[in-house]
């Protein structure tokens, strides 16, 4: 199925005007045939009162998961964002003279 997305996508967007997708070759590829028919067997079990829980299951899963990703993405940019603005009021004493003590030490 990925595959089939990926072809689809890149006959898209391909630059040639010859070599690309007619709109009638793009309804008529097979990952969107094929998502086509998906959404109708669901839409067809709906109405006849059948449980789609266990179709639409793992889909909820994966998007969970994709959104849980992108907000760990976002806090980890922003903490890196954000990392050095409070060490000036924490620290905001010179420091040089330690270093040079270190220094005379060795």
């Amino acid at each position: 199925m990925i595959q089939t997305a990926k072809d689809f996508v890149n006959r898209l967007l391909t630059v040639d005007p010859n070599q690309r997708m007619t709109a009638a070759e793009a309804l008529n590829h097979p990952w969107l045939v094929q998502a086509t028919q998906q959404r109708t067997q669901l839409a067809q079990a709906a109405q006849g009162g059948q449980d789609l829980l266990p179709a639409v299951m793992p889909r909820m899963l994966a998007l969970s998961k994709f959104r849980s990703a992108v907000g760990a993405v976002r806090a980890m940019n922003s903490i890196k964002a954000h990392r050095h603005e409070g060490l000036p009021e924490a620290h905001p004493e010179e420091v040089s003279h330690v270093l040079q003590r270190d220094e005379d030490m060795v």
